[in-house]
């Protein structure tokens, strides 16, 4: 529908370009490229990865003093059209809007500024925390000062299909959707279980988002078990910004788990991954602190082996893309 509008305005498809804003993840393959698009966009149209550490051009600085670098493709454009879609994120409450600026096209050092803002009020932000959330607003003053001209977000729901769509400018099709996503997304607000599940369904290559469910939901004072699922063959996305690129260093943000940390949580944790490798839970914790196991049927064995008779269940169909809403929400 975009490109048809396009075409009828008489753009031409050299003029045309997408551009991947992956922030400071991994750069996609043309695999993933043809799977998000289809073939006939791969083939016609041009497809860029972001580079966050090069070939960035200066904006400006937001009012609290981050400094924009965003890509030099983005910004050569004469028209800036955001596709994406809106799901409950840790930092700004809501993920859409300008979010895909900030930090989706932006350079390196314009990203780790941009997470340091959560360390002046974390209170004004987490999952579902969109109203007043202190990083939402430099997103979208990223979003003004790039000039994007017009966004286009969606709702998904747990097979990954929209459920609802938004278009217009970007601050209102992030408000109308975060608004409906609170309902859509949200978890109504319980505790005390003896077991909680925790799906990385949507995000399966961020799964560590999904922990913070069996950190909410499980009894206090660290009695639950909590069975993480991280199901993604590709294994986690690699995250210049947190995530380990060495055997004690990483980005800006990362923070190694010492051995010890999840004792400190839940009496234990069972973490289901078909093709575990050794560093997929650097954003976790310690692997010694997690019990990995590659099918259902053995989570199921030691989670009966360890509740012979009742136990109080909660199970997250997708711990990466919901949120557990406020008492009395």
């Amino acid at each position: 529908m975009v490109l048809e509008q396009l075409h009828r305005a008489g753009m031409r498809k050299d003029q045309i370009r997408f551009l991947w804003a992956l922030g400071s993840h991994g750069a996609y393959d043309m695999i993933a490229a043809r799977k998000k698009l289809g073939d006939g966009i791969v083939e016609n149209y041009a497809v860029y990865n972001h580079d966050p550490f090069q070939n960035t051009v200066r904006v400006g600085r937001t009012p609290t003093g981050v400094e924009l670098w965003f890509n030099r493709e983005f910004m050569a454009c004469d028209l800036k059209i955001g596709i994406g879609c809106i799901t409950a994120h840790v930092h700004v409450g809501f993920g859409g809007g300008a979010k895909l600026i900030l930090p989706g096209v932006a350079g390196i050092e314009t990203i780790n500024q941009f997470h340091n803002q959560q360390f002046r009020d974390f209170s004004r932000t987490g999952l579902g925390n969109f109203d007043n959330n202190i990083m939402r607003t430099e997103c979208d003053a990223a979003g003004d000062m790039a000039g994007m001209n017009f966004k286009v977000d969606c709702l998904v729901n747990r097979r990954g299909e929209i459920a609802s769509l938004y278009a217009g400018p970007f601050r209102a099709t992030h408000a109308r959707g975060a608004e409906d996503g609170k309902v859509h997304y949200g978890i109504p607000y319980r505790t005390g279980y003896d077991i909680v599940v925790s799906n990385a369904y949507g995000k399966a290559n961020e799964s560590a988002i999904a922990l913070s469910f069996l950190v909410m939901l499980l009894k206090t004072g660290a009695q639950g078990t909590g069975v993480l699922i991280a199901d993604s063959p590709e294994g986690q996305v690699p995250h210049y910004v947190f995530r380990a690129w060495g055997s004690d260093y990483g980005g800006r943000h990362f923070a190694a788990r010492g051995k010890g940390f999840i004792p400190l949580l839940m009496k234990r944790l069972i973490v289901l991954n078909p093709a575990p490798d050794r560093t997929f839970l650097d954003l976790v914790c310690d692997n010694g602190d997690a019990e990995v196991v590659k099918t259902w049927p053995e989570v199921l064995a030691m989670l009966e082996k360890e509740y012979p008779s009742d136990a109080r269940v909660a199970v997250v169909p997708d711990g990466t893309v919901q949120y557990l809403m406020q008492p009395g929400a």
